[in-house]
C-alpha cells in the first residue's frame, strides 16, 4: 500500500506541476470532437503500440460494493460544443441497468513533460450528470467531476494518454461523485476510472496495478481479473 500511495503522489505532482505552466486549450476544445476518448476498444502506448482498453474499475458505498459502468455512446451535443450526451449501463451485484445524461467539459488545457519531450500533454476537466432508467430496480441519479488526460498526435489531434502505462499507479479517466437513489434519495459516494479507481480508500492493495484487498472481495469483488490480464475473457454484461 505504501508503494502504491507513493506512486499516485508522483503521477498527481507530475500532472500538477506542470498544469501550473500550462496554457489554456479550452477555445480549441469547442472545437475538437472528444467522444471517442470515452468509448476506445484499444488504447496507444507508444506511437504504433495499441492494447485492448480494460473496463472501468468502480465502488460505490462506504462498503466498496464493486460498481460497474459501461458507455455505449457518446455523442457530442449540437447546441452546446462543450457536452456530450451519453447512454451505457450499470452494473452493482446483479442489478443491470440503462442510463442517459451528459458529460460538460468546463476546463481544458496543454502542458509539457521532459519525459516525453516530443508530446504536447492535455487535460479535460468537468462534471457528469447520469439518470438511470426508473424501470430498473434500485435505481437512481450519479453526479460528479470528471477528468480525463490526453496527447496532441502527429496531426495535431487529441489521443488518449496512456504514455505513462508502465508506470506504477497509473490512472486516467477518473470520475468521482455521489449516486443518489430516487425512492429514499440517500446518497453513497461512487467513484470509477480506467486502471485505477480515484479516493478508495483501503479498497486497492495493488502495487504496479489495481488489486483488491482481500476483506472486500464478498462485496462483487472475488470475479475481479487484471485489466492487464488479456488471457481473460470479459464477459459483456451490458450487451
Amino acid at each position: 500500500m505504501k508503494l502504491f500511495a507513493l506512486s499516485i503522489v508522483i503521477l498527481i505532482s507530475i500532472v500538477q506541476s506542470h498544469a501550473q505552466d500550462a496554457v489554456s486549450y479550452y477555445r480549441e476544445a469547442g472545437a475538437v470532437d472528444f467522444s471517442k476518448m470515452w468509448i476506445l476498444d484499444s488504447i496507444e502506448t507508444e506511437r504504433g503500440k495499441f492494447f485492448k482498453r480494460p473496463e472501468p474499475l468502480g465502488f460505490i458505498g462506504d462498503d466498496y460494493q464493486r460498481f460497474q459502468i459501461h458507455f455505449t455512446s457518446v455523442v457530442r451535443s449540437k447546441v452546446d460544443p462543450y457536452e456530450y450526451v451519453v447512454r451505457g449501463k450499470t452494473k452493482v451485484r446483479t442489478n443491470i441497468g440503462a442510463f442517459h445524461g451528459t458529460l460538460h467539459i468546463d476546463r481544458a488545457f496543454l502542458y509539457r513533460d521532459n519525459e516525453f519531450p516530443g508530446y504536447k500533454l492535455g487535460r479535460l476537466e468537468g462534471r457528469y450528470l447520469f439518470f438511470e432508467d426508473r424501470e430498473s430496480p434500485g435505481s437512481g441519479s450519479l453526479k460528479g467531476t470528471f477528468n480525463l488526460d490526453w496527447f496532441l498526435d502527429g496531426k495535431n489531434k487529441p489521443q488518449y494518454n496512456a504514455l505513462w502505462a508502465v508506470a506504477d499507479g497509473f490512472t486516467n479517466n477518473e470520475f468521482r461523485g455521489a449516486w443518489t437513489s430516487y425512492r429514499s434519495k440517500l446518497s453513497k459516494k461512487c467513484n470509477w476510472g480506467d486502471f485505477r479507481i480515484p479516493d478508495c480508500g483501503d479498497l486497492d492493495s495493488g502495487a504496479g496495478e489495481f488489486g483488491v484487498n482481500t476483506k472486500y472481495l464478498n462485496h462483487g469483488w472475488r470475479d475481479y481479473s487484471s485489466g492487464w490480464d488479456s488471457t481473460t475473457t470479459t464477459i459483456a454484461w451490458w450487451r
